[in-house]
């Protein structure tokens, strides 16, 4: 397959003007989104939500905040919370799951997007140092840059190496049904390892990055967890049928 490494001259003009600076008519819209995911905190923690003086900042990330963005790029919007409000009824770990639950149930419930661009949304207690827009300072935190044509070169061949070895992983393991029971481990190993990968430098965790979605575009995901589905549904009717 041929690996594309998008390289623009200027960021999303859906979402930036040629300054850098964020579009007008956006800004309405991600504000919006915010109060919602604020809410849906509040409305699940139980705890009154302070607008001014819970959130720290807001962090606009990831492709769609940079020169690296694709057609089907989202922009990531991680709302940095007060932790200290919400763990003096939860543990570090309650915490973390917690917040993770409440931003994929407001995602997968609302589907937020801003100018036909899908937006996923994170609440976090502090945020990477990675290419990211202060939406509360409406100012650049760190500003994005173009890629070299060496480092171009650099991503493309490391992507089509993650590439093949997570296809050949997931093919091994849908050509033999005695085996979909790993079909769930994997894909969580591998989604596991792409969050990981946003800890590390551009050049080690931008290749897999690119390599899991490919490969999330190409289905193998989608037979990856249909796999799993019939090795569920298969132990449940076992299980049915030889009650102990």
């Amino acid at each position: 397959m041929i690996i594309r490494v998008p390289n623009h001259k200027r960021l999303n003009p859906k979402l930036w003007n040629g300054d850098g600076s964020l579009r007008p008519e956006t800004y309405n819209v991600i504000n919006n989104i915010v109060v919602s995911a604020i809410s849906s905190l509040s409305t699940f923690s139980k705890i009154p939500v302070d607008l001014e003086k819970d959130i720290v900042d807001v962090v606009l990330c990831g492709s769609s905040a940079s020169y690296f963005y694709k057609k089907y790029s989202d922009l990531d919007i991680k709302i940095v919370v007060r932790p200290d409000r919400y763990l003096k009824k939860m543990n570090i770990e309650t915490y973390k799951v917690f917040s993770k639950f409440v931003s994929s149930h407001f995602v997968k419930k609302y589907s937020p997007s801003v100018c036909g661009i899908s937006v996923d949304v994170g609440i976090v207690g502090e945020t990477l140092e990675i290419e990211k827009y202060s939406f509360n300072q409406k100012k650049w935190l760190i500003k994005p840059t173009r890629l070299t044509s060496d480092e171009i070169k650099y991503i493309r061949k490391r992507t089509r190496i993650y590439y093949l070895a997570m296809r050949k992983m997931i093919k091994s393991i849908l050509k033999d049904k005695n085996r979909y029971k790993e079909a769930g481990e994997l894909y969580g190993y591998m989604r596991t390892r792409r969050k990981q990968s946003w800890d590390e430098r551009f050049y080690n965790r931008t290749p897999f990055s690119l390599a899991f979605s490919y490969l999330s575009h190409d289905v193998f995901f989608k037979k990856l967890l249909k796999a799993q589905e019939i090795y569920i549904k298969n132990m449940m009717t076992d299980i049915n049928c030889n009650p102990s």
